[in-house]
């Protein structure tokens, strides 16, 4: 594997283990940083990543993992939403209707209460 290779799977890695499934072209300028990788290389190395399907753009300076990269599943289309919108929120209500967070999250029973005079 050739140097440069192992660079820019090495700053996936790392960005993968610090949480960032999704990730800004400035978070891997700090996290190559870090690595002492070139900044110069950054650009270079995404777009390798991205030709070589390890990630996807999902708008201009952001990334997602794909399924394709081996560091786990890709992110939910909740995930990638709350990345492109800022600020932004999903209902709870939302949530536990997809099968993906439903078999996940922990239930609990909510009952209003009344108001105090």
């Amino acid at each position: 594997m050739g140097k440069k290779i192992g660079q820019r799977i090495h700053l996936l890695r790392e960005l993968v283990n610090d949480g960032h499934r999704i990730f800004t072209m400035s978070q891997a300028w700090g996290k190559a940083k870090q690595l002492n990788i070139n900044e110069k290389y950054i650009a270079e190395a995404l777009c390798h990543l991205k030709r070589d399907n390890w990630i996807r753009t999902l708008k201009r300076g952001v990334y997602a993992l794909t399924a394709e990269s081996g560091f786990g599943s890709p992110p939910h289309n909740f995930e990638i939403a709350m990345a492109l919108v800022s600020p932004s929120a999903i209902s709870h209500w939302t949530a536990l209707y997809q099968p993906l967070f439903a078999r996940t999250l922990l239930l609990r029973k909510y009952l209003p209460a009344k108001e105090r005079d």
